[in-house]
């Protein structure tokens, strides 16, 4: 297939028409009242003209072609930093306006084939896109993963290979591989469910749109992928009655609607098929009154344009022959194709939404700051120039940010972090799905009529509240071998690497179905550590173990240092709650977990010598639990400084096993209950055992939730927790039946759990390392069933 993609040289006579006006540095509006403001992100960041909108990349440009400016690494990383937002495009009116953003992306593609280009940082998704037809680095099999709950929920979506529908859903590689895009398709399709309409998708066998190898200039790459798809449009219209395609991604809507329409032949190719986004598409139902909006909570929210769904559609009128003006003259500017009234259109429909504008709006619209390969090759400046429009967003007193762009909602939502005000980003697709009765096919719904995001789930119910289904995860540890060769991160690694720490954290979510991710290590020995214990070495089926008590001789030694966050693993830690807050703090809550104060305590001392103690000498119990008491609280203060969402205290000494309730409640109790009075912060309490005759304690102690294991009664530990609003994790058999017994086993155990009432579903205690993830992966399938009935 041929195609109309123009070199740098065929550009050449519109790049001499700029007239370095410096009109592309400022979004300017006529008013009434004149307004002006930034438009381009490079240039705001970093000042200079040669990163400044079209008017330095102009002078780029025309160096490369007159020969005197050569592709060294310093002129390709500058040719990089550009979002190829379309800002400066706006506000140009002359003639070279129309090629503004090709006049880059044509650098980019000069840069590509020279040897130079992309940056380093892009070539792992330059090479992930041609190995693996996603930026993801996914194997096909996982694009559908987002569809399972619907499967579950007894609406399974339809392969459109298999069965004839007249839309193609195409849902991208960002909502079917990123955990927080994948909201976007889980939303779509819960709408489509909802308004009974027939549409299927090519799951496993969609390839990526090749919007992010045009934009890095990787041309080959796009033209191989785009010929693919429209192949398989046009065989899906003929032999599937495909009439539409509707995406609920910007980036794959630009790249279906406008570069592929540069392929000699795409009028014949996609004769019949039309392209549209999802929000234009439910638009046309509001229109026709097929779309009835219900009364959501009521809040303000301000709307984000995105650039591939907004300038970047706009069509240019160029006297090509010279019939009117001159040959290339610039003559005007269509914007019918632009997605501005509509999303609007929409908000504004939805009782209970007030939507109040930012002053950068539509064609002025101040970029996420994520586009054009930014957001990979320089995060720091992409979360910067998020946190920008966020603070505008925040101006006028929004309470959500709401977007049509995967990209746009995963980055502004860095940059609210960066602000630190927390600003929900939504897209726009999930509130009307929140504005829509009817059946899903994602199982019961119990609060607001929606489903819940995982964070939001923990959370709500750590607190007591209603939720949509029991949250589903493990409470303790979870270093397992399986999960260890699924993410490439294993111990001894994983153990005191930041990065691989983060890697096998979140592998549970990736690969078990986790919905919530633990921060902290794969051992409960940290406090220990920092206090001097001496640490027996980890296998990749071994967490580190206390081999060494520094108070065994004596108390003389006892001390509670003041660098003590500082030791051991600590400063590891806080560098692994950044990765994982940058990675899923929206999505997905984390945890932080420890020894408890009076376990950390047993292990400075030698376990049998401390309970000794408890007995004969309990002034030097006292003595000790008062220092690891401090450090406890200091510890859980610190976790939630560094973004703990909740924290553990792992408390296995304290087991009915080796101490009565009656001592339980004399040494243990008022060290809790003095931990939790001074943290401002959920905390879940775990203890090994059956923990029956001292759950009514452990409840008694201010902690939000307890952790028991399947020894305990579950339906007797809830019955005593709810009447304290307490929450219990629990229960299935980990030494048992998660290591030794079969799938079904563990399912069988985990809807037993369910049908007892526990709150949260999880392991009794921490995971065995050599668990077969197929046994772990039955917690979220038995969940899942449970709330589909």
């Amino acid at each position: 297939m041929d195609w109309n993609i123009p070199t740098l040289e065929e550009l050449e006579h519109s790049v001499w028409r700029c007239t370095a006006c410096g009109t592309c540095k400022t979004a300017y509006d006529y008013g009434p009242p004149a307004t002006n403001a930034d438009i381009c992100p490079a240039g705001t960041e970093f000042g200079f003209e040669g990163y400044m909108a079209s008017k330095g990349k102009i002078a780029f440009a025309r160096g490369i072609l007159t020969g005197e400016l050569e592709l060294d690494q310093d002129l390709v990383d500058a040719i990089y930093k550009c979002t190829l937002c379309g800002g400066c495009q706006n506000q140009c009116q002359l003639d070279h306006k129309p090629v503004i953003i090709e006049m880059i992306e044509a650098m980019r593609r000069r840069a590509v084939e020279q040897g130079v280009g992309p940056l380093p940082s892009h070539k792992i998704i330059a090479q992930s896109i041609a190995t693996y037809s996603n930026p993801y680095q996914g194997p096909r099999r996982v694009r559908t993963d987002w569809t399972r709950a619907f499967r579950k929920g007894s609406k399974p979506i339809k392969d459109i290979q298999k069965e004839a529908a007249p839309i193609l859903y195409f849902v991208g590689c960002t909502g079917a591989y990123n955990q927080a895009g994948r909201v976007m398709p889980t939303a779509t399709a819960s709408v489509f469910n909802k308004l009974g309409i027939d549409f299927g998708i090519l799951g496993e066998d969609e390839l990526c749109c090749g919007s992010t190898a045009m934009r890095l200039g990787e041309v080959d790459t796009f033209k191989r992928l785009a010929e693919a798809n429209l192949e398989t449009f046009q065989r899906l219209h003929r032999d599937q009655g495909v009439e539409t395609i509707v995406t609920s991604c910007a980036g794959c809507f630009r790249a279906l609607h406008k570069d592929y329409a540069l392929a000699v032949g795409y009028e014949e190719a996609m004769e019949g098929i039309e392209v549209v986004h999802v929000v234009d598409y439910f638009h046309r139902l509001l229109q026709e009154g097929d779309l009835d909006l219900q009364a959501v909570e009521p809040r303000v929210v301000t709307y984000h344009d995105p650039c591939h769904t907004g300038r970047h559609m706009a069509a240019f009128s160029v006297d090509e022959d010279g019939s009117t003006q001159y040959p290339g003259a610039y003559l005007g500017q269509d914007d019918a194709e632009c997605v501005y009234d509509a999303p609007r259109a929409l908000l504004e429909a939805i009782p209970g939404v007030e939507l109040r504008e930012m002053v950068r709006i539509r064609a002025n619209s101040y970029c996420c700051g994520g586009g054009g390969g930014v957001m990979t090759g320089f995060g720091e400046w992409a979360t910067k120039n998020a946190a920008k429009r966020i603070a505008e967003g925040e101006e006028t007193g929004a309470q959500e940010m709401v977007t049509i762009c995967p990209f746009c909602r995963n980055n502004l939502g860095e940059g609210a972090k960066r602000v630190g005000h927390g600003t929900p980003v939504r897209d726009l697709t999930e509130l009307i799905d929140e504005a829509l009765a009817g059946e899903s096919g994602l199982g019961k719904v119990s609060k607001g009529g929606r489903t819940m995001k995982p964070k939001e789930r923990v959370l709500e119910r750590l607190a007591g509240r209603a939720v949509d289904k029991t949250p589903v995860g493990c409470t303790t540890t979870y270093g397992m071998v399986d999960l260890m060769e699924a993410c490439g991160a294993a111990r001894p690694l994983a153990d005191t690497d930041p990065v691989a720490m983060a890697t096998l954290a979140l592998a549970g979510v990736e690969h078990a179905g986790f919905e919530w991710v633990k921060a902290m290590g794969w051992d409960i020995v940290p406090m220990s550590e920092a206090f001097g214990c001496a640490l027996g070495e980890p296998r990749i089926d071994m967490q580190y173990s206390i081999k060494g008590h520094p108070l065994a001789e004596g108390l003389d030694a006892l001390d509670y240092p003041a660098d003590f966050l500082t030791r051991g693993r600590f400063p590891m830690f806080e560098e692994q709650f950044r990765i994982l807050k940058d990675r899923v703090g929206e999505e997905y809550a984390v945890y932080g977990e420890t020894e408890g104060p009076f376990t950390c305590a047993a292990n400075l001392v030698g376990t049998e010598q401390f309970m000794r103690w408890t007995a004969k000498e309990p002034e030097k119990v006292q003595q000790v639990l008062e220092v690891t008491k401090n450090a406890m609280i200091d510890v859980i203060k610190w976790a939630f400084a560094q973004g703990a969402d909740y924290f553990v205290m792992a408390e296995p000494s304290s087991g009915p096993a080796l101490m009565s309730p009656r001592s339980w409640e004399r040494f243990v109790k008022p060290v809790i209950t003095e931990v939790a009075a001074a943290v401002d912060g959920p905390l879940v309490l775990h203890i090994c055992a059956n923990t029956d005759k001292i759950v009514p304690l452990m409840c008694d102690t201010g902690v939000a939730g307890i952790s028991i294991e399947e020894k305990a009664d579950m339906k007797y530990a809830v019955e005593v927790a709810e009447r304290a609003g307490v929450a219990v994790f629990g229960n299935v058999a980990t030494a048992t039946t998660m290591f030794m017994g079969t799938p079904e086993e563990v399912y069988d155990e985990s809807i037993a759990a369910l049908e007892a009432g526990t709150h949260f579903l999880t392991p009794g205690c921490g995971i065995a390392p050599r668990s077969p993830l197929e046994n772990v992966r039955q917690l979220r399938k038995a969940r899942d069933d449970f709330f589909s009935r």
